[in-house]
């Protein structure tokens, strides 16, 4: 097992099997907060069909571009309607960060998302008040 790496705010992991995923299965993972508990949003390749014919659901995806993201092989887009916590032993695969304008999408999808809980989108506010363009 790897030794858990240093975790901060908008820093991308990769998750084997991770258990928050249904089904079971590897994801990458973006943490919005690190303490005093990493929480984390999902980075998916796709949109589900069902969501993407919900327009309100749609709001709460951010599109994250896999020019500005080496780790990705394609397009993808963050799932901003749900935090997950997740433990130092899970978070050993860092594979990046999320870049300054990807972090701005994922904010103001954060605060469009219908179902996303306030005291998630405060968390997600002060993430990027905390590095807003670094």
């Amino acid at each position: 097992m790897s030794r858990p790496a240093r975790i901060g705010e908008w820093d991308v992991f990769w998750v084997p099997q991770c258990r928050h995923s249904k089904p079971v299965k590897d994801k990458f993972v973006v943490v919005v907060a690190a303490q005093p508990r990493p929480l984390g949003l999902f980075i998916n390749s796709s949109i589900p069909r069902f969501l993407r014919e919900n327009q309100h659901r749609m709001k709460c995806y951010a599109a994250i571009s896999a020019e500005e993201h080496r780790f990705l092989s394609h397009h993808s887009y963050i799932a901003c309607d749900r935090l997950f916590p997740f433990t130092l032993q899970e978070l050993t695969g860092k594979k990046g960060f999320l870049s300054p304008a990807a972090r701005h999408q994922v904010k103001n999808a954060a605060q469009k998302c219908p179902v996303l809980e306030k005291k998630q989108k405060i968390l997600i506010n002060k993430a990027h008040a905390s590095h807003p363009g670094d």
